[in-house]
C-alpha cells in the first residue's frame, strides 16, 4: 500500500475540472431525489467530497451536510464554502454514530487503503433504516474486458482496490448491511479512446489530462438533449445491469434496523 507522502504527492496533481456542467446538477438533483425516502435526521456525509459540489447542492435542498476529503487544496475551497469537512480517510469517531441519514461515496473506495475498514465505519455512521450509496468502477465492465491492461483504471497508486458485483455485495455484507441493489451503469467512450490511445500511440498518452472526461460530458449532453437517444440510454444501461458489464457499479445498502 502507498505511503501517506505518495498519497499526498498524487492527489496534490490531480487535475481540476472546474465548474459543474447542468447535466451533472441535473444527476445529482435526482440523486438527491432519491434520497428524500430516506430522509429522517436531515444529515448526509459524503465520503471523498472532492471540492464539495454535491454537498452544496445537497445544502441548497435542506439537507445538514458534512465531508471527509484527503486532499489540503480540496479541503481549503470546501472550508471556504462554509461546509463542515474533516481531513484525512474516514474516522467514525470524529461522528455521533448511527446519526446519518444517508453516507455516501462517489468514486471513492476504490482509492481506499483498508476497504474493510470504510465499509465499516460507514455502517457505523449511518442509522438504522439509512442508506449508503456509493459508486465506483466495475472491474468486469466491457470496457476492462475489451482494453484489458490498457483499461485506464488501472493507475497506482490513485486506484488500490477493484470491484464486481458480487464483491462489492460481499464487502458489505460483512460490515452488517443489506442490499437494496447494486446497478452496473453507463460505456465512457472517452476511456475506450484512451485506452486505443494508449495501446496504439503511447507517445500521445498523457494522464491528468481531461480529454475523457470532457469528451464523455460532450456525449451525455448530446444524448440528454434527444429524446430517442436518451430512450436508447435508458435500454442500454438496463441491459448493462442485467448482464454486468456496465462501467460504473452504483451500489446501494441499508443498516437493518434490528
Amino acid at each position: 500500500m502507498p505511503l501517506d507522502k505518495e498519497l499526498d504527492d498524487f492527489y496534490a496533481a490531480y487535475p481540476d475540472y472546474g465548474s459543474l456542467s447542468p447535466l451533472t446538477i441535473k444527476r445529482y438533483r435526482e440523486l438527491l431525489q432519491n434520497f428524500e425516502p430516506f430522509r429522517k435526521n436531515n444529515r448526509l456525509l459524503e465520503v471523498g467530497c472532492g471540492h464539495g459540489a454535491f454537498l452544496e447542492l445537497a445544502r441548497q435542498e435542506g439537507w445538514e451536510v458534512t465531508g471527509t476529503e484527503y486532499s489540503d487544496k480540496s479541503i481549503g475551497v470546501i472550508r471556504s464554502k462554509g461546509i463542515t469537512v474533516y481531513q484525512g480517510e474516514l474516522d467514525p469517531s470524529n461522528f455521533s454514530q448511527s446519526s446519518f441519514d444517508v453516507v455516501l461515496s462517489l468514486e471513492v473506495i476504490e482509492h481506499v487503503r483498508c476497504i474493510e475498514q470504510e465499509a465499516t465505519a460507514m455502517t457505523q455512521l449511518v442509522r438504522p433504516g439509512g442508506l449508503i450509496y456509493l459508486t465506483t468502477p466495475n472491474y468486469f465492465s466491457l470496457s476492462r474486458r475489451i482494453l484489458q491492461a490498457n483499461w485506464g483504471v488501472l493507475c497506482y497508486p490513485e486506484h488500490l482496490h477493484y470491484f464486481n458485483r458480487t464483491s462489492l455485495r460481499k464487502l458489505f455484507d460483512s460490515a452488517g448491511t443489506r442490499k437494496l441493489g447494486v446497478a452496473t451503469t453507463g460505456i465512457s467512450v472517452g476511456r475506450l479512446r484512451e485506452g486505443w490511445r494508449k495501446r496504439h500511440r503511447p507517445t500521445d498518452y498523457r494522464p491528468f489530462v481531461n480529454t475523457t472526461y470532457n469528451e464523455d460530458q460532450q456525449l451525455r449532453s448530446r444524448i440528454f438533449s434527444n429524446a430517442f437517444l436518451e430512450g436508447i440510454r435508458i435500454v442500454l444501461n438496463t441491459i448493462l445491469t442485467i448482464t454486468g458489464l456496465g462501467d460504473t457499479l452504483k451500489g446501494r445498502f441499508i443498516k437493518p434496523e434490528n
